[in-house]
């Protein structure tokens, strides 16, 4: 009860330099996030009870990730901070003051932001939204209140997202097996009853020095698809990896409840003809700095870019982004964290796949266009091919000359 206490007593709680999380505080942290209701006898010689409803912010700081588990995960927001520098470090009393001096400024603009979110917050109409829905539009009104270009929060959360996807799947062993597993596997696919599946993977895990005693692993095979429901929504998501569990009444040999286990790699699909989503009628007046909300809908057609690059640094046969014209400049790096086989991966079908909707519309092609064209290919999954996009920018291979409108820079890449 005292975490119930402290969370009903603090809008803000923070936890500080943790090394482990236990599950249940790991539930209740879920509970919090999205609003619990919890009962206390008042006293032990009546039957009146205190009533605790909160819905809370909470905060864990640790050396490496104290949150694991990924229903948590789901309802987080990683952030990595590198050590200070000595030439950027400050005493406290020198910070206070600044913040003093900035406090009063600080609070207008805040509610400054607030009336503009406000406004923009019902002229929103997102089609996709991950599982923090209510949260996610929220503070995509809020960013575009601050002047950020339209999708640029909900761009960011989704590649938090494919952060979470890894660390979940790298904290629990069921999962790291599946992903070895199908790195290596010729047939794409596992699929058999509980125990021929578990048998399988302990083989994996052994192999790759995967700990089968850890307490997450199933002891028996009637526990596995208990424990590949915990990891099923991260492998897919991270990984593009399917896991179906079905049962069956009575086989024919007459045994009931027969489970069977089906794990595969499930392909990008390619997107449906893009429909008109009423642009007239989401429309406001550039609160803020915003944009026409209308240009930035997400597609009912496409997948949320929830599956970025990042999260196939592991498996680099799933799709890849093409951001780099050569070898060497993709070595040289300026993606961190993405291995330079997966940067050059496709970079021909990127170019090609441009070059043809360059000829189309007199050498200028809509971002939208580029995207549901690469994902068609096969090769890139919509969080791939937006990736990809974002990257032949920064590098200076493709020019931005309107809002989503590029164009080949000149004396770039030639054309295949």
């Amino acid at each position: 009860m005292e975490f119930v206490q402290q969370s009903s007593h603090n809008y803000v709680a923070y936890y500080d330099n943790l090394k482990y999380i236990p599950p249940w505080l790991s539930d209740e942290s879920c509970r919090a996030a999205t609003g619990i209701g919890q009962t206390k006898r008042k006293l032990f010689t009546d039957e009146d009870d205190i009533v605790f409803e909160y819905k809370r912010c909470l905060g864990f700081n640790g050396i490496n990730l104290p949150l694991t588990e990924g229903d948590a995960l789901d309802r987080s927001i990683m952030i990595e901070l590198d050590r200070i520098a000595d030439e950027y470090k400050k005493l406290e009393e020198e910070i206070i003051s600044q913040f003093m001096e900035l406090r009063p400024r600080l609070l207008g603009y805040i509610f400054n932001i607030l009336v503009r979110a406000l406004q923009i917050k019902p002229t929103l109409n997102l089609n996709r939204l991950p599982r923090m829905a209510d949260f996610s539009l929220w503070c995509e009104a809020i960013s575009r209140a601050m002047g950020n270009q339209d999708m640029k929060f909900l761009e960011a959360y989704y590649q938090n997202i494919g952060r979470q996807n890894m660390e979940a799947i790298e904290n629990h062993p069921l999962g790291q097996a599946i992903v070895k597993l199908f790195d290596s596997i010729e047939g794409e696919e596992l699929e058999g009853s509980p125990k021929h599946v578990l048998e399988t993977l302990e083989t994996v895990a052994i192999d790759n020095k995967i700990d089968i005693n850890h307490r997450l692993w199933p002891k028996a095979a009637n526990s596995l698809p208990k424990r590949l429901k915990q990891v099923s929504s991260n492998l897919l998501e991270g990984f593009g990896i399917l896991v179906t569990v079905t049962r069956t009444n009575k086989d024919g040999n007459g045994k009931v409840n027969m489970s069977s286990i089906k794990i595969r790699k499930k392909p990008p699909e390619p997107p449906e003809p893009p429909k008109d989503q009423n642009h007239e009628g989401n429309l406001h007046q550039n609160i803020g700095g915003s944009k026409t909300i209308g240009d930035s809908i997400l597609p009912t057609n496409a997948e949320p870019p929830i599956i970025t690059t990042e999260n196939y640094a592991q498996n680099p046969d799933i799709g890849g982004i093409g951001g780099f014209s050569d070898k060497k400049q993709a070595e040289e790096g300026s993606v961190s964290d993405i291995s330079s086989e997966i940067m050059i991966k496709h970079v021909d079908i990127f170019w090609q796949t441009f070059d043809d909707l360059e000829e189309l519309d007199s050498g200028i092609v809509e971002h939208k266009q580029l995207q549901d064209m690469l994902i068609s290919t096969g090769k890139f999954f919509a969080g791939d091919a937006h990736y990809s996009i974002e990257q032949m920018v920064k590098s200076g291979q493709i020019v931005e000359v309107d809002f989503h409108r590029y164009k080949r820079k000149e004396g770039g890449s030639a054309k295949k």
